[in-house]
């Protein structure tokens, strides 16, 4: 009984162990450096019929508050 016990802690650290590993692992192998010099960005100055506008107090006037 005493040698199962052992085992069973054994195990339930090794798998405690790998499940760390992989949880902190697996999150940021997606992510990489990038070089913002190195990054082409395309830049336009042509606004056509383009309308900015703020309107206050909009919540207030549609009663959404």
């Amino acid at each position: 009984m005493l040698q199962n016990f052992k085992f069973m802690r054994k195990f339930f650290s090794f798998i405690l162990m790998l499940a760390f590993i992989f949880m902190s692992g697996g999150c940021a192998q997606g992510y990489y450096a990038i070089n913002p010099s190195k990054i082409t960005y395309s830049i336009s100055n042509v606004l056509e019929n383009v309308s900015l506008n703020y309107r206050y107090n909009i919540l207030m006037d549609n009663k959404n508050y």
